[in-house]
């Protein structure tokens, strides 16, 4: 019920979450279905051989990931498109790139076998975590995260139009 709702919501943003309502119904969350596109095709490129785990990690973390802790895909192309913004973006810049490619993006509905054995090999020989325990990984992840955390949102929240929802 709407009422359900707005208690939830309410809730959620007095604990300092960021609180999106999803404007009609799905299976999974917004951000789960958003990041296992990604990693769909992540697994894809594993598989067919074009990329390692190790270097698909290195992009996510030295290039797409550096702007996706504070802006999403939409400001981030639409910053792409110049003066122009998105609409430029998508009519030029993606019209005449990613378009030419983009059927080559992964289209299966389940991990592959082979992906999902490639990936997990691989893991066993990526270098940063090699002798690291998971508690290690853990500890090391979360304090990455608060530290973002901290550099992004400061003491207040911010929505996409970097103002204050607090």
């Amino acid at each position: 019920s709407q009422e359900t709702l707005n208690v939830t919501k309410d809730f959620m943003e007095k604990l300092d979450r960021v609180v999106v309502v999803l404007k009609k119904e799905i299976p999974g969350f917004l951000g789960n279905r958003l990041a296992f596109a990604l990693f769909r095709e992540a697994v894809y490129l594993v598989d067919e051989g074009v990329a390692t785990v190790e270097d698909i990690d290195k992009v996510m973390t030295a290039a797409i990931g550096l702007r996706w802790a504070f802006m999403g895909p939409f400001l981030t192309y639409h910053l792409g498109g110049g003066e122009g913004g998105l609409e430029y973006f998508f009519s030029r810049g993606f019209g005449y790139g990613a378009n030419e490619w983009m059927y080559t993006l992964a289209k299966y509905d389940k991990f592959p076998y082979t992906g999902v054995v490639k990936a997990v090999q691989q893991m066993k020989e990526y270098s940063f975590i090699k002798g690291k325990s998971f508690q290690e990984l853990s500890k090391w992840r979360d304090e990455k995260l608060f530290q973002i955390y901290k550099i992004v949102w400061g003491d207040k929240k911010q929505n996409s139009n970097g103002e204050n929802n607090k």
